[in-house]
């Protein structure tokens, strides 16, 4: 009976609740809820994050709804680690549909359930069973299987959610006005002691895409969505320079601790949605209390996007 109220509590409400465009609600609603009737995990993973929201709006039964959702979720991850070591189909279209599905949706699921974010950006160490899963390693994985071809057709189940990402992105494009964050650029293009130039041109990279993001958000407000902030880590993270390697070294550079601490104004100035709130909130001043006086001076922070 459980089940059977959290799909109804998906299909009336937890898919209305992760995004603001009309076209993902849609799309959460009718193919998302499709590929669950035809593969388990991906309804595991429906059912794990209908029950987490279940919870929150209603928090008397919020600890044995958050103890489902996790049997849920390890119950899906569990049938995905056979899948992608076992079986020889796991390269079909349908196959490839239902894991970047299941990998978003957990993404969903596991960023709910964290309030320690950093964690993930500067490396764990010790982690135990215990330990609450890595969103970092769960979006890495969103983001690869995001490039399979066959995911990039019209008529894939998934191509709605893909254009929007990439539609999200074109925005860039069209920012008229700026630079917005002076301060971080020309600190970014005078760094020279100490680093090596692949860094330098890692830094100079990640301030750039924070300067683009920040310009869309500023002059586009109908795009002020979360999902700008994991195509951000996406970008920092590419083949022009991987900006959170560098951050997860044993001591970042306070240059990159800079970066990271602009990074953290984007989240926070979002709209707020109930499943990145801990996550958000986590993430505070970014390192700001890690920076020493001098570069503690290089944060400037911009004027609001509405002023």
């Amino acid at each position: 009976m459980l089940d059977l109220e959290l799909i109804y509590h998906w299909t009336l409400w937890t898919h209305d609740s992760l995004t603001l465009s009309p076209l993902l609600r849609t799309f959460w609603l009718r193919n998302t809820t499709k590929a669950g009737f035809r593969c388990d995990y991906v309804m595991r993973s429906i059912l794990a994050l209908s029950a987490v929201h279940l919870g929150h709006v209603n928090p008397v039964r919020s600890e044995a709804l958050v103890r489902y959702a996790l049997t849920q979720h390890n119950l899906a991850a569990a049938t995905v680690r056979g899948l992608i070591h076992h079986n020889d189909d796991s390269k079909s279209t349908v196959t490839a549909e239902n894991l970047f599905l299941y990998s978003v949706l957990i993404n969903f699921y596991v960023i709910s359930q964290t309030d320690d974010p950093h964690a993930s950006f500067f490396g764990r160490t010790g982690k135990t069973e215990n330990d609450t899963p890595d969103w970092m390693a769960f979006f890495k994985g969103s983001r690869n299987l995001s490039l399979v071809s066959s995911l990039l057709v019209s008529c894939s189940l998934t191509h709605p959610l893909i254009e929007h990402m990439v539609q999200m992105y074109s925005y860039r494009d069209l920012v008229a006005h700026g630079p917005y964050l002076n301060s971080l650029l020309q600190h970014m293009n005078t760094v020279k002691d100490g680093c090596f130039k692949s860094e330098i041109s890692t830094y100079l990279h990640a301030a750039q895409e924070i300067e683009a993001t920040f310009g869309v958000l500023r002059e586009y407000p109908e795009t002020r969505e979360i999902i700008h902030v994991f195509l951000l880590i996406s970008n920092v993270s590419d083949h022009r320079g991987d900006f959170i390697a560098l951050l997860q070294q044993p001591e970042p550079s306070q240059e990159a601790l800079v970066i990271f601490t602009y990074f953290c104004m984007i989240p926070r100035r979002l709209p707020s949605r109930w499943w990145s709130e801990k996550w958000v909130k986590g993430l505070g001043d970014g390192a700001f209390s890690l920076l020493d006086d001098e570069h503690k001076a290089w944060i400037v922070e911009p004027p609001p996007w509405d002023s």
